[in-house]
């Protein structure tokens, strides 16, 4: 289990129907072995809403914290990571609009078209 440590800030999928695509942010709290860990999520509530979600992730659903990158300029059809709904989801520029900076996004899996701006967009890691 080399290659998380404990107060690791690093990004969790979850591969349950409705949030396929996406990765949250989370910071390592606990090592559980070789094949988990203990998270807390840093947008994600409790359902009473009371306070930041904690659980168990398999180490294979999670990966390192993305680089920082510097504004950057899409292109038609260019594969994005927006961070949209607490999460980073996974989807296709559609339209560079008028508006510098801003561009609208295609999210595939689930049929759905968004308007984003340039800082909530980073190119696609997978």
């Amino acid at each position: 289990m080399a290659r998380f440590s404990v107060g690791d800030v690093v990004e969790v999928m979850f591969p349950e129907s409705g949030f396929i695509g996406s990765y949250f942010l989370a910071t390592i709290l606990y090592l559980l072995g070789d094949v988990e860990v203990y998270v807390q999520f840093h947008h994600l509530l409790l359902p009473s809403g009371s306070g930041l979600l904690r659980d168990v992730v398999a180490v294979v659903d999670i990966r390192p914290l993305a680089p920082s990158i510097p504004r950057f300029e899409y292109g038609l059809y260019d594969l994005v990571d927006v961070f949209v709904n607490d999460g980073w989801w996974t989807g296709r520029v559609i339209n560079v609009t008028g508006v510098e900076g801003y561009y609208e996004i295609f999210f595939e899996m689930y049929d759905e078209v968004s308007y984003n701006v340039y800082y909530e967009m980073r190119p696609h890691l997978d």
